[in-house]
């Protein structure tokens, strides 16, 4: 709290000279880490680069400030680019399909917050929608019919009483349901310089550069549809037939015939495929950002803002960038 770490030093014998050359002082995000300093904290004529490869949603940072009264005087600070949002998750899967659901709204922004949590991505999005079933299969054909008696009378051959059989029609298979949605992406991460909650920083001279912001993820595809069942053949019935007995003189049911049903039905159409779920939004890029009451003055500071990361498919959106918040 305080102490001031001044770079440009060079040492002849006992004799100290400040010759303005700034030195590299290179390391992971955040380089420099500032919380809860109430007097003012000073650095001075330093090169820093945060050398670190963001990993999926990883924001970057060059310096952060947490409630603390911080000076930066000719001070230059590099930062890498945001890393990209982490994709959704497909959908359920099954068989082709042959209509599709709708697409999920894409991921917000996200969130910031103080150190060291910083900036937080977003997967807010919406899964895709579900998809519809399939059609019912067609109806099979119809069964095959027979003539015979309903029930023996004393006069088999009376002529006078018989029925119909006929075999059942075949069934259409059932439809396939719809494929799941897929899972929304999740946002980018940001490539920020100073990055201050609460308190105050003053910047003089000097120079922020940051990278782009990291592109969104890209939602999750939505899985196909199940597919249809087969048809089903027509119900087969039993015909009866009548036997006349000579020594009795009586009719009985001794045998009858078997009538086939239609043929199997179409097979049930598949079920759609899902939509794919909302895009991530890309990362943001700002020199600086100042949150939770913070302010941030700089004076004669080159401010080198990156891109914003473009949003991940479909329709992610493209995040902020400039120079501060």
């Amino acid at each position: 709290n305080g102490i001031a770490i001044i770079g440009g030093w060079n040492v002849f014998g006992s004799t100290w000279t400040h010759d303005c050359k700034a030195p590299t002082i290179q390391g992971p995000s955040p380089v420099f880490s500032a919380k809860s300093l109430s007097s003012p904290t000073t650095l001075d004529t330093l090169d820093i680069v945060e050398t670190t490869t963001a990993g999926m949603g990883v924001s970057l940072y060059g310096i952060t400030s947490f409630d603390s009264t911080l000076v930066l005087s000719s001070v230059s600070v590099t930062v890498q680019p945001g890393g990209p949002g982490q994709n959704g998750s497909p959908g359920g899967t099954g068989g082709i399909g042959m209509e599709g659901g709708g697409n999920g709204a894409p991921t917000g922004h996200g969130a910031f917050g103080p150190p060291p949590g910083c900036f937080v991505p977003a997967s807010d999005g919406t899964s895709g929608a579900t998809a519809g079933s399939g059609s019912n299969g067609t109806i099979g054909g119809l069964g095959s019919w027979l003539r015979g008696d309903p029930w023996c009378t004393v006069n088999c051959d009376s002529g006078t009483s018989y029925v119909i059989y006929e075999g059942g029609t075949g069934f259409g298979g059932c439809p396939g349901p719809g494929g799941m949605g897929g899972l929304p992406a999740s946002g980018g991460g940001c490539s920020i310089g100073v990055y201050a909650w609460g308190g105050s920083v003053a910047i003089s001279g000097g120079s922020v550069k940051t990278g782009n912001g990291g592109v969104g993820g890209t939602g999750g595809n939505g899985g196909p549809g199940g597919l249809g069942a087969p048809g089903a053949q027509g119900l087969a019935v039993t015909a009866l037939e009548c036997d006349f007995h000579i020594m009795s003189g009586t009719c009985t049911s001794d045998y009858s015939n078997i009538v086939p049903g239609g043929a199997a039905g179409g097979k049930g159409g598949n079920g759609g495929v899902g939509g794919q779920g909302g895009g991530g939004a890309g990362g943001c890029s700002y020199a600086y950002y100042a949150g939770g009451g913070a302010t941030v003055t700089p004076s004669g500071t080159a401010l080198d803002n990156g891109s914003g990361g473009p949003g991940g498919p479909p329709n992610g959106v493209v995040g902020p960038s400039a120079g501060h918040n």
